[in-house]
């Protein structure tokens, strides 16, 4: 999701303050100082992280949790005492060249296929490290995650209730020929080799894009909703060749062009369950105006982004926080991608 993190002067909070106590809401991308060339950037909530060319990892934000991988003594104070920093520091990993991070944690694999986790996040405490060698992604929801490995198993791991991590006590999940995997709060999705998209574990607000009537009920504590510990296909949706997931909504880019989405935007859009009439709620795979020529794709909370052919980034969702990246806030649902400054020609 794009983010309000800047990595410059700011708190990296989804809300900064600077030191008088002004809030600071960053409506359009602002170059992050201090970092080398860089391969990937990996992003979440609460802080970000850099892999660089050299296999280093750089990372900023929240720091709750240790999820920067650097001592306390090296976090500089960022807001009032508030344990996160500004600007990227250097962790003190190497010949990494994959991170993958958690809500509260981070994870690296390094160039011998294993996987380190940090931080104090449920989920990444319950990495099965030994299983997750030669992991070639992992992804992370609210309390679990899931890992695509070099033979294309899913494996997935943490709360197991609504379903999420399958119905087998290993956590594998039965699929075969998997290219990727998606984790969003309480579901996940998997894009097979063929272009098809299988979902499981929780249903609330269509996150699994079917009718409530194809889905059991299942409870956890005082909730009850529909859930599937078992892989099904969303409804209607085409061959795929991407696919993103978010808290509660998916994005795919089909192989014939162009986006479509199902879930809703938030839980508390207070669409339950998910209605055919409602712009912050789609029951099946429904296409966003002007995607047709997507080349990748990225879901967060609220927001969804896409990278043209020509290089430039569009956004749509809400961006009262300035989430859309086109220097506007605004409260209304932006339903039709909206250009982000400073990418592409």
């Amino acid at each position: 999701e794009m983010r309000f993190v800047t990595g410059v002067q700011t708190c990296a909070l989804p809300i900064c303050q600077s030191a008088a106590g002004e809030l600071h809401r960053i409506a359009a991308p602002a170059r992050v100082v201090g970092l080398p060339p860089i391969a990937s950037v990996h992003s979440i909530n609460m802080h970000s992280c850099a892999l660089d060319l050299e296999g280093g990892l750089w990372c900023w934000g929240a720091n709750s949790y240790g999820q920067l991988i650097v001592p306390d003594s090296e976090i500089p104070e960022c807001r009032r005492g508030a344990e996160c920093s500004p600007i990227p520091l250097r962790a003190p990993v190497t010949q990494m060249d994959r991170a993958f991070i958690a809500h509260h944690g981070t994870c690296t694999r390094n160039d011998s296929g294993e996987v380190r986790c940090w931080g104090d996040d449920p989920a990444v405490r319950d990495v099965p490290i030994g299983p997750l060698t030669n992991a070639q992604t992992v992804d992370f929801g609210l309390l679990h995650g899931c890992a695509l490995d070099e033979r294309r198993v899913v494996r997935c791991f943490g709360e197991s209730d609504f379903g999420r991590t399958g119905d087998r006590e290993d956590g594998i999940i039965d699929l075969e020929d998997v290219v990727a995997v998606e984790v969003g709060s309480l579901h996940s999705c998997a894009l097979t080799a063929t272009g098809e998209v299988l979902c499981w574990g929780s249903h609330s607000t269509g996150a699994l894009g079917v009718p409530d009537s194809e889905v059991s009920r299942c409870r956890h504590g005082d909730e009850e909703g529909g859930c599937s510990p078992t892989p099904i296909a969303p409804t209607d949706v085409p061959p795929i060749r991407a696919l993103s997931v978010g808290a509660h909504r998916t994005c795919a880019i089909a192989v014939a062009g162009g986006v479509g989405c199902w879930g809703a935007w938030t839980v508390n859009s207070g669409v339950f369950p998910c209605r055919t009439d409602s712009d912050q709620c789609n029951v099946s795979f429904t296409e966003v105006e002007g995607t047709s020529d997507a080349v990748a794709i990225e879901v967060g909370s609220s927001v969804a982004c896409i990278i043209d052919e020509e290089g430039a980034v569009h956004c749509w969702g809400t961006g009262e926080e300035g989430q859309l990246g086109n220097g506007r806030l605004t409260e209304e649902m932006t339903l039709v991608p909206v250009r982000v400054l400073g990418f592409g020609d």
